[in-house]
């Protein structure tokens, strides 16, 4: 009878047939398969055994070298083992034997038929009972951290066949959709559908266009089973076997509440925590927007500087709550006075803006409507507690592009405005050049004023009074003059900011 394979010569029956039959391919299947398993292996043709790896000859007590000794010597040694290795098919069974030191070996085999080597040719696997719990430990350990660490981390992980169109999900993936575990795999389909609709396209496209061995990632939203929708970051590898199918792996963590602090420190940046309405800082780009929108299409619009002195008097005097209190109620009320293309701010305690839209800045161009509009809409009470209290409010108004060319000197120029406003009197104020001017002025003279007695440029000169009736003197008029080498004086503004220097020098006297 003559034996043909892929790995045999075509030989003649003789007493060592067997070894005869696969012996031109022994180096080469050694090379191939049992020099690199860390595992016992020992190849069976019609139950004689023909070949074992160094791992079969340590686990049986013998030296690694052992693994190179011919067939017949193999046949030899642990003649009750041999037997035990026939007939184990598709299963595995326990195997024992006394090794060369006289220990019991105690472990597990699992057979492979192996029809194409030879006629009768079984591949054996043999493990050590402890190797084998180590192994099944090993497994279950890493299965369980997979499980806790997806747990931990709010994510998932799934491993997708593309050209069969089936997926196999972690147990974190099915508990992230509320879906109870199924270890089978199921279609990949049914993944794309928990996507919106909207983003299913998105994300197959991504899929479509992935390179081999090259990680992407994206983020989009995931449906739950019960309705809820999570923010997830999807990150995604395509992998090509030896056979040239497609395998695709995927994280999916759930980054929900990641966006929702995201967004709400956006928010805190961005908006007055008390009114919710926007900020200095969001205020100062809105308007940086709007003058970079009028480069291209020239609009002006107009910003209201507005100061309600209630709020950090009532704070002074009530405290936090009452001040919190009146600001959002004069929130409320600006609210009411605008458009929605309108913004409304807080900057600072008793301090609010608004800037019009183009649209509503066409309807009042020099915004004195707009400005008188706050100001009786502050003149009304407020009931806080069993008080009524007016807020009442000053409004400075600004013009872009004729009082400003930037967001910060426009901001600028509208709280000039106001802060020109007298505390009685005219409650609006247009900003005009003059009104810079004054101000830097006032600046000026306070600054210097505060320290003229230190240097000496302060006097002092005194007017006699007398009764026009008697003639007698009735008294006299003290006049400070105050000699500045840099800073001029009208006579009209003396005498408004000079009484702590007046009495300094009184007291000098």
């Amino acid at each position: 009878m003559t034996t043909t394979s892929s790995l045999s010569t075509e030989t003649s029956p003789t007493p060592g047939g067997a070894t005869a039959e696969v012996c031109a391919s022994v180096d080469e299947l050694k090379q191939r398969i049992f020099d690199a398993t860390p595992m016992g292996l020992c190849l069976l043709i019609r139950a004689q055994p023909v070949l074992i790896n160094a791992r079969f000859a340590e686990l049986l007590g013998a030296a690694p070298e052992d693994a190179l000794r011919p067939a017949t010597w193999l046949q030899q040694q642990w003649p009750e083992l041999w037997p035990q290795l026939l007939g184990i098919g598709r299963g595995q069974r326990h195997v024992s034997c006394a090794t060369a030191s006289g220990r019991i070996f105690n472990g597990r085999a699992y057979a492979r038929v192996l029809p194409a080597l030879a006629e009768g040719a079984e591949l054996i696997t043999v493990v050590d009972e402890p190797q084998r719990a180590q192994i099944a430990f090993s497994s279950h350990w890493r299965a369980r951290m997979l499980e806790q660490t997806e747990t931990m981390g709010r994510s998932g992980s799934a491993e997708i066949d593309l050209d069969q169109g089936k997926a196999v999900l972690s147990k974190g993936l099915y508990a992230l959709l509320g879906l109870p575990f199924h270890p089978k795999a199921v279609p990949s389909w049914r993944l794309l559908q928990r996507l919106p609709a909207k983003e299913r396209g998105y994300a197959a496209s991504i899929w479509q266009g992935a390179l081999p061995d090259e990680p992407f990632e994206f983020q989009h939203r995931l449906v739950c089973s019960d309705g809820k929708r999570l923010e997830v970051l999807q990150r995604g590898m395509v992998e090509t076997d030896g056979s040239g199918r497609r395998h695709g792996y995927v994280i999916i963590q759930d980054i929900t509440a990641q966006r929702e602090a995201e967004q709400r420190i956006q928010e805190l940046a961005n908006h007055d925590e008390v009114t919710g309405l926007a900020n200095r800082t969001q205020l100062l780009d809105r308007i940086d927007a709007a003058v970079h929108a009028a480069k291209w299409d020239p609009q002006p619009f107009l910003l209201l500087s507005i100061q309600v002195d209630q709020v950090d008097q009532l704070k002074q005097a009530m405290g936090y709550g009452a001040g919190d209190a009146m600001a959002m109620a004069v929130a409320s009320r600006l609210c009411t006075l605008t458009e929605p293309s309108d913004i409304v701010a807080r900057l600072d305690g008793g301090e609010f803006a608004i800037l019009l839209s183009p649209e509503s800045s066409a309807l009042d161009p020099q915004g004195y409507r707009h400005a008188r509009a706050v100001v009786e809409a502050m003149s009304k009470p407020e009931r806080l507690g069993a008080a009524e209290i007016v807020p009442g409010g000053r409004v400075g108004v600004a013009r872009f592009p004729a009082d400003a060319q930037t967001a910060s000197e426009l901001l600028e120029a509208a709280q000039t405005a106001r802060m020109g406003i007298p505390a009685t009197g005219e409650q609006v104020a247009i900003f005009t050049p003059e009104t810079r001017a004054a101000a830097l002025r006032k600046l000026a003279v306070e600054s210097g004023l505060r320290h003229a007695a230190e240097r000496g440029e302060l006097s002092l000169s005194y007017q006699l009074q007398a009764d026009l009736t008697t003639g007698e003197i009735a008294g006299a008029q003290v006049i400070m003059n105050w000699t500045s080498q840099t800073v001029t004086i009208p006579r009209q503004s003396r005498g408004h900011s000079g009484c702590e220097p007046l009495k300094a020098a009184v007291r000098g006297r």
